[in-house]
């Protein structure tokens, strides 16, 4: 029996502190229950990209808090542009 993919999604953030939490919670409930069956297991990789509000702090509270155990953050120092922030996610 073959056995199924694991699903990393790489999602930059620049200043998404009104949108961040919902986004991750909309994705999260398509992910469990859309692509269920075609995957083994997945995980965020949120790749915030120098943001001056409140991204980083909303990311690790969603961590702190178990909203979803493979969610992990990468913390630029500065903003380095969506393709880089991708790169660095996949890296």
């Amino acid at each position: 029996m073959k056995s199924r993919p694991t699903l990393s999604v790489v999602i930059p953030a620049f200043n998404e502190q009104e949108v961040i939490e919902n986004s991750l919670r909309i994705l999260d409930k398509y992910i469990k229950t859309e692509l269920k069956d075609l995957i083994s297991d997945f995980e965020f990789i949120v790749v915030n990209n120098g943001s001056s509000d409140d991204t980083l702090k909303i990311l690790l509270d969603l961590k702190k808090a178990d909203f979803n155990s493979s969610l992990k953050i990468i913390d630029l120092t500065k903003n380095f542009g969506c393709q880089a922030s991708i790169s660095c996610g996949i890296e």
